[in-house]
């Protein structure tokens, strides 16, 4: 399982939902990962995760489950690649709203 976190419609950071199983977002592809960021554009929210999961039957992806990004944990083994993410999103978008 995993958990995609999105920030202001973007993919910020794609991480393992479990810290004590093995990280294999690495393998995640962007074809892969297309439709969840779809779906993401069109969600209200500017912060939030989906959780999704390989199914074994087919090989594709199903949500599990979509959650407010503040109420989301995060995988400590990710959580300073997390805030240093959100934090360039966040000064990216004071300075693209400034020029």
């Amino acid at each position: 399982e995993y958990r995609l976190w999105f920030f202001c419609g973007k993919l910020l950071l794609k991480t393992a939902y479990f810290e004590e199983m093995p990280d294999y977002t690495s393998r995640l592809s962007d074809e892969e990962l297309s439709p969840f960021k779809s779906i993401a554009k069109a969600i209200g929210s500017n912060f939030f995760v989906i959780d999704i999961a390989r199914c074994k039957a087919d090989n594709s992806f199903k949500i599990i489950e979509l959650n407010p990004g503040q109420t989301s944990g995060i995988n400590y083994h990710h959580h300073h690649q997390f805030y240093e993410r959100l934090y360039k999103q966040l000064v990216g978008s004071i300075q693209n709203s400034n020029t």
